[in-house]
């Protein structure tokens, strides 16, 4: 942990990496001493192993070596946990444990799937499909990437500037990290979607005889009548297309409900199927954030046809709806 926090903190913040260093020379001559002592003793053979230590009392190390200052040593010690006190709360103002998964989880993602139904005659006709979608959000973990690589020029360009001789020192990663994780935006997870849909269902063709036994109501009998079904279906196809983004308003606190602002327009072409129409929706919700973690949607919605609005709390027009319901976080 100590050399984690001391790599982190280097280049970063000049005088914390002062104060490290100087509580680590403060305490090395008296850690040497005892040390030492230890070595001495043990090649005396006046040391008894006990485990993975031996049987003598840090006083009683202290009060063998002449000279040890006790009070100089406990001081560097404090010296030194306090500046690691300080690093780790550098560290923190760096909300790793909110920012990292934000960073990993807004890295593009290109996904393509693909799905085949093969289906009986008698159960419908074989339809294809294949989807493709691509999502990112707009600080991501390429982010720190790109500012470590600006990082590294205008170290380059400083030092070509000072010479060999100057007292620069390089950028490191953490340094990159720091100025994106400080951005205020990261934690409002800015993200798009991007998806996009082709199906296609073969011609369906099918023809089935049958016969059904009736009762002829004049002589009582029973008689057969021979019958056929069929269906026959021309191939059709359908695209569909969707664009979501949303946003938190502020940033996003774990298990607490978060303002959120949410868009998404999905068009869908079924322009070679006369029993369908295109369908055109666009939606714009806002969630409003109350206490106890619950969230209410405010959602305005717009459809080219009125049947695809859906259901609405309040209908303001034949292409536009008002929905609202309460949701608690998880």
């Amino acid at each position: 942990m100590d050399d984690l926090l001391n790599g982190a903190i280097q280049s970063v913040d000049a005088k914390l990496d002062e104060r490290i260093r100087e509580a680590n020379a403060a305490k090395k001559p008296f850690e040497d001493a005892i040390y030492g002592y230890l070595q001495k003793e043990q090649a005396a053979n006046r040391l008894k192993n006990i485990g993975d230590s031996y049987d003598l009392t840090f006083a009683q190390v202290v009060a063998g070596i002449p000279g040890f200052d006790l009070a100089a040593y406990e001081a560097a010690l404090k010296a030194k946990i306090k500046a690691l006190y300080a690093v780790k709360s550098q560290t923190l103002v760096w909300r790793f444990s909110e920012t990292l998964p934000a960073l990993i989880d807004n890295q593009p993602q290109f996904v393509v799937t693909g799905a085949v139904r093969n289906a009986h005659d008698l159960v419908g006709a074989d339809l294809y499909s294949i989807t493709t979608s691509y999502e990112l959000g707009l600080v991501n973990f390429n982010s720190v990437i790109k500012e470590y690589r600006r990082l590294r020029r205008k170290y380059q360009d400083a030092r070509a500037e000072q010479g060999p001789q100057g007292q620069l020192k390089p950028p490191t990663p953490f340094e990159a990290y720091r100025n994106v994780a400080g951005r205020r935006k990261v934690l409002n997870e800015d993200k798009i979607v991007f998806s996009a849909t082709y199906k296609t269902q073969r011609a369906y063709d099918v023809s089935y005889d049958y016969v059904e036994t009736v009762t002829d109501p004049l002589s009582g009998t029973e008689v057969t009548v021979p019958h056929m079904a069929n269906a026959d279906l021309p191939s059709a196809h359908e695209v569909h297309a969707q664009v979501n983004w949303t946003r938190f308003v502020t940033p996003k606190k774990t298990g607490e409900a978060t303002p959120r602002v949410d868009f998404s327009i999905e068009y869908v072409d079924v322009s070679n199927d006369p029993s369908r129409q295109n369908r055109l929706i666009g939606r714009v919700t806002y969630t409003l954030a109350s206490q106890g973690g619950v969230g209410i949607p405010l959602t305005l919605t717009y459809a080219n046809h009125s049947e695809f609005l859906g259901e609405q709390d309040r209908v303001l027009s034949a292409h536009v709806g008002v929905s609202y319901k309460v949701c608690r976080n998880r």
